[in-house]
């Protein structure tokens, strides 16, 4: 039905979108995917923004509710057209979901026989809430092109030293207290002051950003400023990746964000082995977490988890949880090679041959997957995702190697050590 809905505006050139507003990184990342569609076939917007939620998404009984602001002020730049049918349409949708709020549709499917689903029912538009809206695109050419699209949701940037600034965050498991998150996408944010250092060093000036939930971090210096306490950390955290050069730091939600601006990004500690962290250009770099499998005692290679159907695909909590593997955080040495590495780059260069490498083998396990019938939002939504990742990381980590073998031995060695002094 949602679909129905979504192309009937397209035929008359509107992108009806409803963003995930309960969820921060569903709100990103379905605003991203809109502007995306919007720009790249050059349609007009409605926007229908849901108010209310009817999620259970945090620990609490009043929900977040994230990105009013940053719509409200992407809003006024429509049409006078495009405001009011936004207007009409979101106080329309909110009373759907309002129907849901008051158990109204539980007592309509009572009584028509019916399984209406409350968290698909009300909300119309696209919001990457069901991989059928995907269906709306005949073929995958087109959802590249979309992929490939950069946008700017705020053009008005403050240009005043933007070269020399750079946004930095890092995800820690303080956030567990308030909503059960992904305990794959955090790392240990003093792993990263050897190149903090070095970007200072080279003439930047480092803006943390996040919220109030993240650690305290000891690092001081005239050109480091610390945002995560700001009182309006959701507001400071955008206004300062809008204003920064770059993005550094950890993968998952806050990742996304850069691409609504239009900005590169160094990704450390990434696991998104389809996603890129959303990126659709080698001018982005990234590392991995290391993979330890308890059951083959060893450091996994990208190809092996490349071919890992639980590993590919993100399912790694309970994996996790159960003890059947470990994930090691990039060391500080890797970091910074990132770090130059991106520095140095020069789009008009050629990815190296270990890049084409590590493409074929992600190519290879995409189709393989595919020929399983293997249904995921990720496939359809990122098969031609691109980052770049420095040479010296795929050189290790790519194949098995003896090089391999030994940094898994010198791991296992040092595990032990630790529990034998526990």
């Amino acid at each position: 039905m949602n679909n129905l809905i979504i192309k009937y505006f397209l035929r008359r050139g509107y992108i009806l979108f409803c963003p995930k507003s309960h969820n921060f990184g569903g709100f990103h990342e379905s605003l991203l995917w809109a502007l995306k569609f919007k720009e790249s076939k050059n349609f007009k917007i409605i926007i229908n923004f849901p108010f209310i939620d009817i999620n259970k998404h945090y620990y609490s009984y009043f929900q977040k509710n994230y990105g009013k602001k940053i719509v409200f002020k992407y809003l006024l730049t429509l049409s006078l057209k495009e405001i009011l049918l936004s207007i009409i349409i979101t106080m329309f949708g909110n009373l759907l979901i309002l129907v849901c709020k008051l158990k109204l549709l539980a007592i309509i499917n009572f009584f028509l026989k019916k399984k209406i689903n409350k968290y698909k029912f009300p909300f119309l538009g696209f919001g990457l809430r069901q991989i059928q809206e995907f269906d709306i695109f005949s073929n995958q050419k087109k959802i590249y092109s979309i992929l490939h699209t950069e946008v700017c949701i705020d053009k008005n940037e403050n240009t005043k030293d933007k070269e020399r600034l750079v946004s930095f965050c890092v995800k820690d498991n303080n956030y567990e207290s308030k909503k059960s998150s992904s305990i794959f996408a955090t790392a240990d944010i003093n792993n990263y002051k050897e190149s903090l250092n070095y970007l200072i060093s080279k003439g930047f000036k480092i803006d943390r950003v996040g919220d109030n939930t993240m650690k305290n971090f000891d690092f001081n210096n005239q050109f480091f400023k610390d945002n995560t306490q700001s009182k309006n950390h959701f507001d400071v955290l955008h206004e300062k990746i809008k204003n920064s050069s770059f993005y550094f730091g950890t993968g998952a939600s806050h990742s996304v964000i850069p691409d609504l601006y239009n900005k590169r990004k160094i990704i450390t500690n990434n696991i998104d082995f389809i996603q890129n962290c959303i990126s659709a250009s080698y001018s982005n770099f990234a590392i991995f977490k290391k993979v330890f499998s308890f059951r083959k005692k060893k450091i996994l290679s990208i190809e092996e988890i490349f071919f890992d159907k639980e590993l590919f695909f993100l399912r790694l909590n309970d994996l996790i949880i159960n003890k059947e593997l470990v994930l090691i955080e990039n060391n500080p040495s890797e970091i910074l090679d990132t770090v130059k590495s991106f520095l140095n780059y020069d789009i008009k260069h050629e990815i190296t041959l270990k890049m084409r490498e590590y493409e074929e083998l992600k190519k290879n396990a995409i189709q393989s997957y595919k020929k399983k019938n293997i249904q995921s939002f990720y496939l359809k939504m990122y098969q031609d995702s691109k980052i770049n990742i420095p040479e010296n990381f795929l050189n290790t980590y790519l194949f098995n190697s003896s090089k391999l073998d030994e940094i898994s031995k010198e791991f296992v060695i040092k595990k032990i050590l630790i529990l034998i002094n526990i």
